[in-house]
């Protein structure tokens, strides 16, 4: 059973710090990207196809950042509640 909890607790980790990842990624790596003489994948997107698009991109970033959040969230109450199972069973 506490194999089954090593790997719940390393997957909650997992989803936060991709999340993490992602937001850093996009947010500072548009920030960044803005005082360099390269495009960012954002101005790029807007040349390209427009406000709707750009739109849609941040949506789709903001979206997935906030689904593994809530994968992450639920993962840890799964964990939290098995723990205390187990302590209450011994």
């Amino acid at each position: 059973m506490n194999d089954i909890l090593t790997r719940l607790t390393y997957l909650m980790k997992l989803a936060r710090r991709c999340a993490f990842a992602l937001f850093v990624i996009v947010a500072w790596g548009e920030l960044i990207m803005m005082f360099t003489k390269y495009k960012t994948i954002g101005l790029m997107i807007y040349e390209e196809y427009g406000k709707s698009a750009i739109g849609y991109y941040y949506l789709i970033v903001a979206m997935i950042v906030c689904l593994l959040l809530y994968i992450s969230s639920k993962l840890e109450y799964l964990v939290d509640d098995i723990n205390k199972k187990l302590t209450d069973k011994n």
